[in-house]
């Protein structure tokens, strides 16, 4: 009878050993798999890298030569005759004799040329708001460059471009 124990135990440890031992496998395989994808997210992560720097290179030139092409889209509408770039280089004189400020201030002893500088300063100052809130109508992109340019990147200071 013990006999008939026995088998039975015999039976159960080696059926426990053999779980043990898929499970054992079961284990490995998992670390295999965990490792080979933490490889794969490495390497995806490189890639990533290298990705975002070439995008970010691309994105630097874009900019660049976008800047490059407002660039020569003003001065072509610079060189062309017009009151609006009489006005504006009346503006450009305005700064080299004041000391590169291109406030015009206006008072009742102002000349017409100083009134009528100071309104146009005005005009493009408004229309300059209008542009920043997506209204293009009122002012071309080359002018918006061209103003900004003169009068350092802001036209929102009262009373004059600066």
């Amino acid at each position: 009878m013990e006999m008939h124990h026995i088998e039975p135990l015999t039976t159960d440890f080696i059926t426990v050993k053999h779980l043990l031992s898929e499970a054992e496998m079961l284990q490995q395989q998992q670390q295999l798999n965990l490792a080979t994808h933490e490889s794969a997210l490495l390497a995806a992560q490189a890639q990533h890298t290298i990705a975002k720097a070439a995008y970010d290179e691309s994105t630097k030139k874009v900019e660049s030569l976008k800047s490059q092409f407002r660039d020569q889209i003003m001065e072509e509408g610079l060189r062309q005759t017009s009151r609006w770039n009489d006005m504006y280089y009346k503006l450009v004189e305005w700064k080299e004799r004041h000391d590169g400020d291109t406030t015009v201030p206006c008072d009742p002893k102002s000349s017409d040329e100083v009134a009528k500088l100071n309104r146009w300063v005005i005009n493009q100052r408004t229309a300059y708001k209008y542009f920043m809130n997506g209204d293009k109508k009122h002012i071309k992109d080359h002018r918006i460059n061209a103003l900004n340019k003169v009068s350092g990147d802001s036209m929102e200071h009262d009373g004059a471009v600066s």
